[in-house]
């Protein structure tokens, strides 16, 4: 046998020697059937929805051009009216949790609007020198 030869037998007794690799191998494959199951359910929800838009628009007509931008107006101001933390994308807060310059307790969820709002620039850059 050459070095670049696999003896097979003694290859699969390697691999199946350590049990501890197999478990990490099915944990893997665990977490891609739910991420499976998780990415059937949203496209089985989509398509129910868009069922239900199309039955509303038989019944309906025209009405739904009305209709959608009204609610989505009314979302946007219920969104505004009680729950106005919930605006933005939230990248500023992850980004001041990540940092490790910045201490834990001004990244922590109770501080999250010094993270969201912008920081002002230091004096030096808000006149021309001279």
């Amino acid at each position: 046998m050459s070095k670049h030869e696999h003896h097979i037998p003694t290859a699969f007794r390697r691999e199946f020697a350590h049990w501890s690799a197999w478990r990490t191998r099915a944990l893997v494959v665990a977490g891609a059937a739910a991420a499976g199951v998780v990415v059937v359910g949203f496209t089985w929800l989509a398509e129910s929805a868009q069922s239900l838009f199309f039955r509303v628009y038989v019944q309906l007509g025209w009405w739904l051009l009305l209709w959608t931008p009204a609610v989505t107006a009314l979302a946007a101001w219920l969104m505004r009216r009680y729950a106005p933390g919930a605006s933005g994308s939230g990248i500023p807060q992850v980004m001041a949790a990540l940092d490790p310059a910045v201490d834990p307790a001004s990244a922590s969820m109770a501080c999250w609007w010094r993270a969201a709002r912008p920081a002002s620039p230091p004096p030096s850059t808000l006149h021309w020198p001279g």
